[in-house]
């Protein structure tokens, strides 16, 4: 016995291998109940069984997974390691309030959706590699991939692949009763289940389109290399036609709008536009679109070309833009630039109906609604919540005759049905904790989630931890608006997790959202709390502030008739002070004039005594040259000799018996601070005659007063004054003057 589960007015008996029993509740005989899976069941071993929800019985199994039926014991699905599950031991099962259902593995837990619109198939004995591409036809199931073209296998529950067909697929597409497949190595066609190769279409096919051009009901190609045109045969079957001229190129896909202009993705080189003449045979008119005029420059692979309600579409990455044939020129398509701005990242657009889309972006699969006349996304589906996601820029959906998408994955393929919800049930956002921080004993202290929280001031820095029990891996964010404190919503970190640190005291309330991708608001909660005054608030406080100001305005009136008489006694003292320092100002210019004056009067006096002394030395020579002249004219007897002597006495008489020069300089000296003793060490070389000089020059003495003072000629005084300067070794730039005078 395996589990004993109420259901309706009986109880149900599972056994691991004998099958299932029904007990009445009034009969104590158990009843076996015999349903279509009951074999399956017993080959399975049963090792858990639940009811969940209302209607729904499961089964966990040791070798093969879990089975649903419903009351009435028909089964819904099996969920095994094929499309799914991580292993096909069950080792428990539990269902939570959101009907999720929770299988306990042997490497793992597996969460199983049962309200989700999503389903999976994803062999495990068989890696199909990328699904570039999905066909239903004639209660078959073809996939187009990178390892070659595979078929379902109903009874081995598995893809089987088609002969000849180990190579990268491009495309599966129906036309009429004729399945196209597009490779490598060119295009083939598919007839019981067997590769039919299309002799003339040798390069890669990439894509086809039917359309009418110029009237002509074909099949479009691109591939490799060229464009291949198909057209009936007298079967009605298309066939080969022929290649156009005038273009080649690798097309990676192309769209034919309602005037028949050929629309051709590259891989790189931008978009063209082509026109063919009458017979479509070749190319008429081409045009090459590497980048559209926008603020932002397209890259030239970014610039992507599709289809939506019959009108081409194209996108560089930046913005939608489509083709208006009046002004024959690329336009930006501004109803999707308005209603989608973030959706220029497309790269595929297919039809689900007349008013649904699924817009293939890089993230993400969106289905987006025409409804009066503006587009609105209905849903999202983010390649994070696929196990097996695409490759970038190689997603694709294949919509089915009965509504429903299937998804190419990698390695597998998924199911979405449009008439489920995507989240049917509500999922409630909660709170898990809120926490405030102790600064006493540094500790972190958990509140009461369902009552107000009174908190300390000192214990202000709040932590607030979500929850948002929603598994499906759709990408989803929560805001916090903290009122009382911020008008602002704030993101919780990735763990929903939000902390407010040092909030003043005040009431608040905390409300947190949760959003979908789509920006929809999912649920959402509250809490509301406290944080009290702090002690220098309270009426205490205050009562202690009022006594306290009074006492320091006291002493403030008490400091303030002190300062102000400590500064008026301070201004008297400065005042004093101040006309004392002007009597010592005074009396010190009065004594600076005298001694200028004395200077003045010292130099004065030493102009006098140069002057004097040098006009006295000169009197001296002249008295001398006379004494010696009356000798000379004596001895030649050309005067009596006595008057002669009479003459040469008053001459001595007159003569003083002082070297009035060696006077001169002593007094000099003294007046002048050595000056000739300074002079005449530093430059030896020196004669009186230009210590002489040196003296006039250091009393400013021009070079004519000079000249009158030596009894020279003013030509004799420049030259003397040369040599001067070549003894002292004066640079051609300094004055000797000024050096004179500032000689010490």
């Amino acid at each position: 016995m395996v589990a004993v589960l109420p259901f309706d007015d009986y109880y149900l008996l599972v056994t691991s291998k004998s099958g299932l029993y029904r007990l009445s509740k009034n009969d104590q005989t158990p009843v076996p109940w015999h349903i279509s899976i009951e074999d399956e069941l017993r080959e399975a071993i049963v090792n858990r069984a639940i009811c969940a929800g209302d209607s729904l019985l499961l089964f966990g199994t040791l070798n093969s997974g879990l089975f649903a039926i419903n009351k009435n014991g028909v089964k819904l699905w099996h969920i095994n390691r094929n499309n799914g599950l991580n292993n096909n031991t069950v080792l428990a099962l539990y269902e939570d309030r959101a009907h999720t259902i929770w299988a306990a593995l042997d490497n793992g837990i597996s969460n199983i959706r049962t309200n989700s619109p999503f389903t999976f198939f994803e062999p495990a004995d068989i890696q199909t590699g990328l699904v570039e591409d999905i066909l239903f036809f004639n209660n078959s199931i073809y996939i187009a991939t990178n390892q070659g073209v595979y078929t379902y296998n109903a009874h081995a529950n598995s893809f089987i692949r088609i002969p000849q067909f180990d190579i990268q697929s491009w495309f599966i597409k129906k036309f009429g009763k004729q399945i196209f497949v597009g490779h490598n190595l060119g295009t083939s066609l598919i007839e019981s289940d067997q590769e039919v190769p299309i002799p003339k279409a040798k390069t890669g096919g990439m894509d086809i389109k039917q359309a009418t051009i110029n009237g002509k009901n074909i099949l479009l190609e691109s591939s490799y290399t060229s464009i291949y045109v198909y057209t009936h045969d007298e079967s009605g079957d298309w066939t080969f036609s022929h290649p156009i001229d005038g273009f080649s190129d690798l097309i990676k896909n192309l769209e034919i709008d309602h005037a028949g202009n050929i629309w051709a993705g590259h891989m790189y080189k931008g978009v063209y536009r082509l026109k063919l003449d009458s017979d479509l045979q070749r190319v008429v008119e081409m045009e090459n679109h590497l980048s559209f005029d926008t603020e932002q420059k397209s890259t030239l692979h970014s610039i992507k070309v599709m289809k939506l309600k019959g009108r081409v579409v194209f996108t560089d990455g930046y913005h939608f833009f489509t083709f208006d044939d009046i002004q024959r020129k690329i336009i930006p398509f501004d109803l999707l630039n308005h209603d989608l701005p973030d959706f220029a990242d497309t790269y595929r657009i297919v039809h689900v109906n007349d008013d649904l889309f699924w817009f293939i972006r890089k993230t993400e699969y969106a289905l987006v609604e025409f409804d009066q006349n503006r587009y609105s996304v209905k849903d999202r589906i983010p390649y994070s919540i696929l196990n097996n996601p695409p490759n970038e820029g190689r997603a694709n959906v294949y919509v089915s005759d009965y509504g429903s998408s299937y998804f190419c994955l990698n390695g597998g393929i998924g199911k979405y049905k449009l008439s489920d919800g995507m989240l049917p049930d509500k999922i409630d956002l909660q709170i898990s904790s809120v926490t405030y921080h102790n600064r006493k004993n540094d500790q972190t202290v958990y509140l009461d989630l369902y009552k107000k929280a009174i908190i300390d001031f000192q214990s202000n820095d709040i932590g607030f931890q979500f929850m948002y029990p929603e598994f499906s891996k759709q990408i989803f964010r929560v805001e916090c608006l903290l009122h009382g404190y911020d008008n602002r919503r704030v993101k919780t970190d990735d763990n929903l997790y939000i902390a407010y640190n040092n909030l003043p005291a005040g009431d608040y309330i905390m409300n947190a959202y949760v959003f979908n991708s789509s920006g929809n608001e999912l649920s959402s909660v509250s809490f509301s709390f406290k944080i009290k005054n702090p002690w220098y608030k309270t009426w205490w406080s205050y009562l202690l502030y009022f006594f306290f100001i009074g006492s320091v305005t006291g002493l403030l009136i008490k400091n303030h008739i002190q300062r102000i008489v400590h500064k008026k006694n301070k201004f008297f003292t400065e005042q004093e002070n101040r006309r004392i320092a002007q009597i010592a100002r005074q009396e010190k210019e009065i004594t600076a004039l005298k001694n200028e004056k004395l200077v003045t009067d010292l130099n004065y006096k030493s102009k006098e005594l140069a002057s004097a002394t040098m006009m006295l030395i000169n009197h001296s020579e002249f008295l001398k040259s006379l004494r010696a002249d009356i000798q000379a004219y004596i001895l030649a007897a050309k005067i009596n000799r006595t008057e002669g002597n009479k003459l040469l006495k008053m001459i001595q008489k007159n003569l003083s018996k002082e070297d009035e020069w060696a006077v001169f300089q002593e007094n000099f000296d003294l007046i002048h601070e050595n000056f000739f003793r300074k002079l005449k060490k530093r430059y030896p070389s020196l004669t009186p005659g230009d210590l002489k000089l040196c003296t006039l020059l250091r009393l400013n003495y021009s070079s004519k007063d000079i000249a009158k003072l030596l009894n020279i000629s003013i030509r004799g005084v420049e030259a003397a004054r040369y040599r001067l300067r070549k003894k002292l070794q004066l640079d051609e730039s300094e004055n000797l003057v000024d050096f004179m005078i500032n000689f010490r």
